[in-house]
């Protein structure tokens, strides 16, 4: 007779575990996608020889303080252009440059800056025009 009480009783606490722990996620709202203080960024601009004014092509563009990978490589014309999640209060881009390609258009200094966006940047999704010049190696 023990044994059978003693399982009735943990049956019971069992059930009635399985049942607290359900009613514990009832009032939890699911939320999916991007968190609300995330905004997205089309990135635009061009990269070009500080010496002579010239586009550079093969440098890899990258947003450093994006969510998830924001990685771009300039055009033959030295344009880039990326989508990158930032956080929106943040308020600035940190943008490296570096010249992955070797010698064939020339040898760079990586070069890494901070740009300051403005709200309105944000709200538009859109930072464009942005003009980089690299010294040569």
């Amino acid at each position: 007779m023990i044994p059978s009480l003693r399982f009735r009783l943990l049956k019971f606490l069992m059930r009635m575990l399985g049942i607290g722990s359900v009613a514990l996620f009832m009032g939890c709202p699911t939320k999916y996608g991007a968190p609300e203080d995330v905004a997205l960024m089309n990135v635009e601009g061009s990269v070009v020889s500080q010496d002579s004014a010239k586009a550079i092509a093969g440098i890899e563009v990258d947003v450093v303080n994006s969510f998830g990978s924001a990685t771009s490589l300039s055009n033959v014309n030295g344009w880039f252009y990326m989508d990158a999640e930032i956080y929106m209060y943040d308020y600035k881009l940190n943008l490296s440059f570096k010249d992955i390609d070797g010698e064939n258009n020339g040898s760079f200094q990586t070069l890494d800056t901070t740009l300051q966006i403005t709200y309105g940047d944000i709200k538009a999704g859109e930072k464009k025009n942005i003009h980089v010049q690299m010294k040569r190696n």
